[in-house]
């Protein structure tokens, strides 16, 4: 995951989800931070099915790592 992307989506809820595959449809490359596991990997799963991996990175991670460590390559 050190590729660059253009939006961070912190939650794999409905919202959130939503928000991600929106995003990665209109052309974005985005990241989807989940912190539990299960749910990390069904989102994962989805996102394949949806054909959407190539735009679309799931993290099973909180949020504070990825502040520590940008994906969006610091931009």
């Amino acid at each position: 995951m050190q590729q660059p992307f253009d939006v961070a989506v912190i939650g794999g809820g409905p919202a959130g989800a939503a928000a991600a595959i929106r995003l990665a449809r209109a052309g974005a490359r985005t990241v989807l931070a989940e912190s539990v596991g299960k749910k990390a990997t069904f989102l994962a799963t989805a996102i394949d099915a949806l054909g959407l991996r190539p735009r679309v990175a799931v993290a099973a991670t909180r949020a504070a790592p990825l502040a520590a460590a940008p994906p969006h390559g610091g931009r």
